[in-house]
C-alpha cells in the first residue's frame, strides 16, 4: 500500500468480517484507472493477537472514541487523526515521515 491509500481510511467505511477489516476507499488513488471503481484495503487477522493489525485497529478505534466528535466543525471520521489538540486527520506526508524510519 502507498501512504496516500493509508490516508484515505475511514472508520466510516469500515466492515468487520470476522477475522479480517476492510477499508472502502473514498477517492481514486493516484495508480487507479480512470472510470474504473474504488477499491478496498483489506487486513486479515493473525493468531498472535499481540501483532495482530485487526486487533490493533480495533483497539485504537476504541481508544479514539472520544476523540471522533464533530466539535469545531472538524471531520474525525478519518482513522489516523494527530494526537495533539484539535486532533485533525493527520496527512499523507505525515504518514510517510513516520513510515520512512520504520521500512529503513
Amino acid at each position: 500500500g502507498r501512504a496516500s491509500e493509508l490516508n484515505q481510511l475511514n472508520a466510516c467505511e469500515i466492515s468487520g468480517m470476522g477475522d479480517c477489516i476492510s477499508f472502502k476507499l473514498s477517492r481514486p488513488t493516484k495508480t487507479s484507472q480512470s472510470g474504473n471503481p474504488l477499491h478496498s484495503v483489506i487486513f486479515n487477522a493473525f493468531k498472535s493477537s499481540s501483532l495482530c493489525v485487526v486487533e490493533c485497529i480495533r483497539s485504537y478505534l476504541e481508544k479514539t472514541s472520544r476523540l471522533r466528535d464533530t466539535a469545531n466543525n472538524i471531520d474525525r471520521s478519518w482513522l489516523l487523526l494527530s494526537y495533539v489538540k484539535p486532533h485533525h486527520p493527520i496527512t499523507t506526508s505525515f504518514i510517510t515521515r513516520w513510515l520512512k524510519p520504520l521500512l529503513q
